[in-house]
């Protein structure tokens, strides 16, 4: 059995729902942080940094990216980082490596 693409409600209670490949900056943005944290695990994880406090994870969501900062020593998510401009990639590119031949 396949499943399909994750669907959440970025309404609150109310029935409409959306799914993740269609959700834009916008809506993502409007999102509790359970909501985004559903949108998130349903992108594509791409890589991930440290700073002095945080893992920062970045993924991929639908035509946009999301960083996932998560606090080491209290366990927990902080924030949410989300754009669409590739110069923000930019502390990511260290971690590329290609082959030549």
């Amino acid at each position: 059995m396949t499943s399909g693409p994750a669907y959440f409600s970025i309404f609150g209670n109310r029935t409409t729902y959306l799914k993740t490949e269609m959700l834009t900056l916008y809506d993502f943005n409007a999102l509790d942080d359970n909501g985004k944290a559903e949108a998130v695990w349903s992108g594509t994880f791409l890589a991930d940094r440290f700073d002095e406090t945080h893992t920062i994870q970045l993924y991929a969501v639908s035509n946009f990216y999301v960083e996932v900062f998560y606090d080491q020593e209290a366990n927990r998510i902080v924030a949410f980082r989300s754009f669409n401009s590739k110069n923000a990639l930019a502390p990511y590119l260290a971690q590329i490596k290609f082959k030549l031949s």
